[in-house]
């Protein structure tokens, strides 16, 4: 609920911010404006999975990338945007800017704050983590044509290093003392049972080429792969 309550936060500033922004009022119009865009731009960027969920399908191909060095990265630019919001002088907004320069910045507060505290070392629980929306892939991405496909495969393809970086995280938290109550991940094997199959036709993740099975022979490309 988090995530998602501050992914639409992000998306109401940016359309707001955006709309204001291009009136060109305020040197500290602009300034909020830019911000805005570039933070939006850079979780794009970072988070292809979430990208692909809003409708930017720039990065289709990808994963994110999420090892200890990312999140360290991930926090210098949440701290750098939380500074350059602090920079701008509120008096020279108008009243809806510096609502939104004040949701942007409550936002960053909050980011800096979980990197910080290096949640991130618990990637998994018995209700939610990339073992559990992975699977989900081929009901959030578009698969309409060969591009889409060929996206599609190479995001599988990326899977087993984005599966390792998520274990070294784990790995790291363990040695730093970051692990969940035993209690909490009872029956968290149920996540993943279902995904251990012996033919690879029965996975979810096969899911796209058994509907699309005769479109798929027409293209050599997608065949071979």
């Amino acid at each position: 609920m988090r995530c998602t309550i501050r992914t639409l936060l992000i998306v109401l500033v940016t359309s707001v911010v955006t709309a204001s922004g291009a009136l060109g009022q305020t040197e500290a119009s602009r300034k909020l404006s830019e911000l805005i865009e570039d933070a939006w731009e850079y979780r794009l960027e970072h988070n292809p999975l979430f990208a692909t969920s809003v409708g930017d399908y720039r990065y289709n191909d990808k994963l994110p990338s999420v090892s200890v060095r990312d999140q360290e990265r991930r926090l210098r630019a949440e701290r750098d945007f939380l500074k350059r919001v602090q920079s701008i002088d509120r008096s020279e907004l108008t009243p809806d800017e510096r609502v939104n320069a004040e949701i942007f910045e409550r936002l960053k507060r909050d980011q800096v704050a979980e990197y910080t505290f290096r949640s991130y070392l618990i990637p998994i629980t018995s209700r939610e983590g990339f073992h559990v929306y992975f699977p989900q892939l081929p009901s959030q991405v578009p698969l309409n044509d060969v591009k889409d496909y060929e996206d599609y495969i190479s995001r599988l393809e990326a899977f087993e290093d984005y599966a390792e970086q998520h274990i070294d995280l784990m790995k790291a938290g363990i040695e730093e003392g970051f692990t969940l109550p035993k209690v909490v991940l009872e029956g968290f094997e149920s996540t993943l049972e279902p995904h251990i199959v012996s033919d690879p036709t029965e996975s979810l993740l096969f899911a796209p080429f058994r509907v699309r099975r005769t479109w798929i022979r027409e293209v050599p490309e997608l065949h071979d792969r």
